[in-house]
């Protein structure tokens, strides 16, 4: 009697053992009315027994499977099985359910088929007295049972909408946290500002890069207070024109946190138009560029610091080419010059050379120093 199919597919719809509800209770109140018993029952069948996700006329909500009427009936899925008196039946006249305190004498099941063709289980009718049953009484149970399926079907079309929407759901806390993360680890906020209603939202890392605690709220004239003095005109010029043109240019203006730390940001976003067309709402994004900046500070001084080299150098190299220059002059137009002389310009010659090799060597190192950190020089 056990029927793997069956029982994956009640699993899938995960009606067994669920609670009552009005609609299954309505057709069995619909059936007893029309065939005229005191008991009928949408029963569905496991491997061990027969479960009624409705029920009238009876207490029970199960029965074992192999007490069931019902498990003789989804053995023929196309038919109404009708058992006028189960006395006279030898299937079932030493059944417990009739010879018990039930006496069960009639019974009539339309199986409950799937939309895969699996027998779930039955919509059946039952009296204590033997009974007949009309072909058009047989045509309705099996109308009915039909509605019970769709019930049941609608039913698992919800458990898998849940089931999309949970997992949805869960997609979306888990991309949401891993963007709070990265924004976080790059030091990035995101924000919105409905300028006409003078709402503002902010990502946690708002908070991080103005220094503020998360149960301050964030509100426009908060965080003006904290843009240094000297930026303030230029970040409000920067919002007014942007509602103006309905574009929003980056800029980089400097903030104080109230702990006193200086910081840079960069703000980037677009403008959104309300109902009426107005451009009311700013969003984007805030940037910490603070080591950037350090960065291209220390950069200029670099950029400083060896043009003076290099003008410092150009004037040692000036200096014996010069000499060397005359020298050649004089060689050239000078037939009465002793040794002496020469190798004087020749001293002088050696000697600004190693000068010029000095700073050449120098500078090599400040440049190397520069770029890896390591100080390579040797004197």
């Amino acid at each position: 009697m056990h029927n793997k199919h069956r029982i994956k597919t009640l699993e899938e719809l995960e009606v067994l053992d669920s609670l009552p509800e009005k609609e299954f209770n309505d057709i069995v109140d619909i059936a007893s009315e029309i065939c005229g018993t005191p008991i009928s029952l949408i029963t569905l069948l496991d491997s061990k027994r027969q479960w009624f996700k409705a029920r009238k006329g009876v207490e029970e909500d199960e029965t074992p499977i192999e007490h069931a009427f019902c498990a003789h009936a989804i053995q023929h899925p196309d038919e109404v099985m009708v058992v006028p008196d189960a006395l006279n039946d030898e299937r079932f006249a030493n059944n417990p359910l009739v010879t018990g305190d039930q006496h069960i004498r009639f019974y009539a099941g339309a199986p409950l088929i799937s939309a895969e063709g699996h027998a779930l289980g039955t919509l059946c009718v039952l009296d204590s007295k033997p009974r007949t049953f009309t072909s058009e009484q047989a045509r309705i149970l099996k109308i009915l049972a039909g509605k019970v399926i769709k019930l049941l079907e609608s039913r698992k079309e919800g458990i898998i909408a849940k089931k999309q929407i949970a997992l949805s759901e869960n997609e979306l806390r888990t991309t949401l946290a891993r963007l709070l993360e990265a924004q976080h680890i790059a030091h990035i906020g995101s924000w919105e500002w409905d300028v006409e209603k003078n709402e503002y939202f902010s990502s946690p890392e708002m908070y991080n890069l103005f220094g503020l605690p998360r149960y301050e709220k964030i509100i426009m004239d908060s965080w003006e207070k904290l843009v240094h003095p000297e930026d303030l005109a230029g970040t409000k010029d920067n919002i007014a024109r942007a509602l103006k043109t309905g574009k929003l240019d980056p800029h980089e203006f400097r903030l104080i946190k109230p702990n006193g730390e200086m910081v840079w940001l960069l703000g980037m976003g677009t403008v959104a138009a309300n109902a009426k067309g107005e451009n009311t709402i700013l969003k984007g994004t805030m940037l910490d560029i603070t080591e950037r900046k350090a960065a291209e500070e220390n950069r200029e001084q670099y950029i400083h610091a060896l043009e003076e080299m290099l003008f410092a150098l150009s004037h040692k190299v000036r200096r014996p080419v010069a000499t060397i220059l005359g020298l050649s002059s004089v060689f050239e137009h000078e037939q009465s010059v002793t040794e002496k002389v020469i190798a004087e310009y020749l001293l002088r010659f050696k000697t600004a050379t190693e000068e010029l090799d000095i700073y050449v060597r120098e500078l090599t190192d400040f440049l190397h120093k520069k770029k890896t950190g390591i100080d390579t020089s040797t004197h």
